[in-house]
């Protein structure tokens, strides 16, 4: 066993950061990843995807204009109201050399606070060479987790990228009254 990576979650106002090993299931399943701040984001990891043994999940502010937290901006996209979730950084890894691991179904729980069961979520990535978000077509769903107000599903088909979900915006609900 490789001690010098172990499960842990480390949590502040700007920055929360979590390390999981999935064989440590049982102090994996239901652990939370947020910052410390009141109506915050919150991911529970549910399927990191076979082969993995290490992944790192980081949420950083996605309202701040101004932060560049994880190297990048996160503007607001045209036809979405301003994003519903914090930027989750998803890191994932094989083998005892640690190999990026990007492909393959990874699931998790996200909290998105002041949301409804009605709420037309997007998922958005910026992958490691992109500068700006875009919109993930293939393989994400986002889809509200039964018995649980405000909490939704994620599965991706890749990681090793930057995910942050918008709530599209109904111009014709708006536009219509």
């Amino acid at each position: 066993r490789d001690g010098s990576f172990q499960t842990n979650v480390l949590l502040s106002p700007t920055r929360a950061y979590g390390r999981f090993r999935p064989e440590e299931s049982r102090a994996v399943v239901g652990q939370h990843v947020y910052r410390t701040v009141p109506a915050a984001t919150r991911v529970s990891v549910t399927d990191f995807g076979t082969g993995a043994t290490r992944t790192l999940v980081t949420l950083v502010d996605s309202q701040t204009v101004d932060s560049d937290e994880l190297g990048r901006l996160f503007p607001k996209q045209d036809h979405y109201n301003n994003w519903a979730t914090d930027v989750i950084r998803i890191e994932r890894f094989s083998g005892a050399d640690f190999t990026p691991m990007a492909t393959g179904t990874f699931v998790f729980d996200v909290y998105i606070p002041h949301s409804g069961s009605t709420g037309s979520y997007q998922v958005f990535k910026v992958t490691p060479t992109g500068t700006a978000p875009e919109q993930v077509v293939t393989g994400a769903t986002v889809a509200a987790k039964a018995g649980s107000q405000n909490w939704w599903t994620v599965t991706v088909d890749r990681v090793n990228a930057d995910f942050v979900i918008g709530e599209d915006t109904n111009e014709c609900e708006v536009a219509n009254g």
